[in-house]
């Protein structure tokens, strides 16, 4: 971190004086994740910027409302067991004075190590939620956080009419905020670019080149079993009327009118995915990934985007190979729009004006602008030993 932005950082957990004096550590935890989640939103604030305290409490926070509403399965998805994390979530809970809750979270992290690719048995993950549930801690929760947390003596209490205003001026107060609002719309917007689901849907036949169809919404996926093995499904939303169904199974995108009805077998799988001709193997959309990945098409939109659009203006957007290679199709301000990487140069077309070219930029520069994106990334890891 440089030396000039250590005195902006806050250090002070700002919550109203009904949380603080109200007796129920429930409020008091309530209000120290909206604390985070407007100096997080708002102010572009970084974890590691924020008082530890606030931080801490809302790992823990997480832990318990995680297993409590869908076991430990439930966490391990929601957090990819990111060990970052999972150290912050075990330093949490060891500080507040848990015990079977640290053991069932380093457990639950053990048996993820000694199974990367399938994942661990279920029964095993069952045992871990038994002794969750049966453990006094569980009762115990907010009032031990609650405790500790008041411990720390990092919480100013402000009156309930002024929490508003107190919060928005600790948030804007961040002098990086405008350059990480940008950054955080592009980052943002480079993880929809190179998503592997929404590739393989466009090149499944979700999108054609003219940009007809555009996705405008993907829900959550769903799982199901085909043949005995694990499937993905998503309800996709297109610019048309009509709503698709995107199946992923067998390492293959499949684009469906409807939900599939219950394959059992191979032969039930074979016959039924046989009929659907609009599918996109994961080695199809490689080129497509590896190309997003290198050249940032969410960083050259920023660039060339005009009228005071940002990044944060798009609406669909989909990653696609065409005839002349990669293209991505874009929805901004209901316009259709294409980026193209043609010889030394990436482009910005419109395609409701006959593909006119409305801004570009030379593929050296927008490498220069690469760079100093990374670094701007860089700069903001916290500081390692």
């Amino acid at each position: 971190m440089l030396n000039w932005f250590r005195p902006y950082l806050p250090s002070r957990i700002i919550v109203p004086r009904r949380a603080a004096a109200s007796g129920e550590a429930r409020d008091l935890l309530t209000a120290v994740q909206r604390y985070l989640t407007v100096m997080r939103e708002t102010g572009f604030w970084l974890d590691h910027e924020l008082p530890q305290a606030a931080v801490l409490t809302c790992r823990a926070g997480t832990y318990y409302a995680q297993v409590l509403h869908g076991g430990h399965d439930r966490f391990a998805f929601a957090t990819r067991m990111a060990p970052g994390l999972l150290a912050q979530t075990q330093e949490a809970l060891t500080a507040a004075g848990f015990t079977e809750f640290p053991c069932c979270l380093a457990d639950l992290a053990q048996l993820h190590a000694a199974a990367p690719a399938g994942g661990p048995p279920p029964e095993a993950v069952r045992e871990i939620d038994t002794r969750f549930f049966a453990s006094r801690e569980l009762g115990e929760f907010h009032r031990m956080m609650g405790e500790w947390l008041a411990a720390q003596r990092v919480l100013e209490v402000v009156r309930d009419g002024t929490l508003d205003g107190r919060l928005r001026r600790a948030a804007l107060a961040n002098p990086e905020a405008a350059a990480r609002r940008r950054d955080f719309a592009v980052d943002a917007l480079q993880g929809r670019l190179t998503l592997p689901m929404q590739v393989g849907l466009a090149a499944a036949g979700l999108v054609s080149p003219k940009g007809v169809c555009l996705v405008r919404r993907i829900g959550s996926a769903s799982f199901l079993r085909v043949a005995g093995r694990e499937a993905k499904l998503w309800k996709i939303e297109a610019s048309d009327p009509a709503v698709h169904y995107g199946l992923e199974f067998d390492a293959t995108f499949w684009l469906l009118p409807a939900p599939p009805p219950r394959l059992a077998t191979e032969d039930a799988a074979a016959a039924f995915l046989s009929g659907k001709p609009l599918c996109a193997s994961r080695s199809d959309i490689l080129p497509a990934l590896r190309h997003a990945r290198e050249w940032r098409p969410a960083l050259a939109l920023a660039l060339l985007l005009r009228d005071g659009h940002g990044p944060e203006a798009v609406g669909a957007a989909v990653c696609m190979s065409t005839g002349d290679g990669i293209a991505y199709l874009l929805e901004v301000a209901g316009r259709r729009l294409m980026l193209c990487y043609t010889g030394a140069v990436c482009g910005l077309s419109d395609l409701e004006d006959d593909a006119r070219i409305v801004a570009q930029i030379p593929l050296a520069e927008l490498q220069r602008e690469i760079d100093a994106f990374d670094a701007r990334a860089k700069a903001r890891l916290p500081a390692c030993g």
